[in-house]
């Protein structure tokens, strides 16, 4: 199906299940490739031929990362100072996300991290000191966009 005009899409009215819903109109869906940087970074590896997608549904903004540095000396300081920006879509003013970013670091063990995305849309890597000998920095999650 190819949509030539703005407003139009796929009607699932038809099939309405639930209670209270305010559209059925599903009329957006993109995917591609994001070019993610971090602030705060001694040596912040490379991002390009990577996993650095996304895939927007509606308003909904699915992505990965990863920085990968194969000499694993990535070094980020999280006291609330390394940012990831460039997503790709901006998010609501009030909205709702979920996401997971992790390290892999050069004797093999991982830790989670602290995170949130802000309404730039950014992501904030918080929580205390600095994570060094880094080989990964990673991460998937999804937000509204506006």
């Amino acid at each position: 199906l190819v949509f030539s005009t703005a407003g139009h899409g796929i009607d699932f009215s038809a099939t309405s299940d639930a209670s209270g819903g305010t559209g059925e109109l599903f009329d957006d869906y993109e995917e591609g490739s994001w070019t993610p940087s971090i602030t705060n970074c001694n040596n912040p590896g490379v991002t390009n031929s990577r996993v650095n997608r996304y895939r927007k549904i509606g308003n909904m903004l699915f992505f990965t990362f990863d920085f990968f540095r194969s000499a694993n000396n990535m070094e980020i300081n999280i006291n609330g100072n390394s940012v990831i920006s460039g997503l790709p879509f901006s998010t609501l003013s009030s909205f709702n996300s979920t996401m997971n970013v992790a390290t892999y670091y050069s004797d093999g063990s991982g830790q989670q991290m602290a995170n949130y995305i802000d309404t730039t849309p950014s992501i904030t890597l918080h929580g205390n000191g600095e994570k060094y000998n880094l080989r990964h920095l990673w991460g998937f999650g999804c937000y509204c966009t506006s």
